[in-house]
C-alpha cells in the first residue's frame, strides 16, 4: 500500500514524492500548473510576514508569538 506521507529520521513528516508526482500529473492533465518559483516566492512572502509580525509585536511590547 503506498503510504501518502512519510517520516524522516527527526520524526518530521513530509508528503511521498511519488504522490506529489500524481497529483502533478492529474493536475497537468487539465491544464493547470503552478510556475516553477511557486515554492520560492511562498517561502519569501512568508519571510516576510514573520519579519512584520516580528517588528509589529516589538512596537507593541508584545513576547514573540513563536519562540524561535
Amino acid at each position: 500500500m503506498n503510504q501518502p506521507f512519510a517520516f524522516d529520521e527527526e520524526g518530521r513528516t513530509y508528503i511521498n514524492e511519488s504522490e506529489i508526482l500524481k497529483g502533478q500529473m492529474i493536475v497537468s492533465a487539465a491544464g493547470i500548473s503552478l510556475p516553477e518559483d511557486f515554492a520560492t516566492k511562498a517561502q519569501e512572502k512568508a519571510d516576510l510576514l514573520e519579519r512584520r509580525l516580528s517588528r509589529l509585536e516589538q512596537a507593541l511590547g508584545l513576547e514573540p508569538i513563536c519562540a524561535r
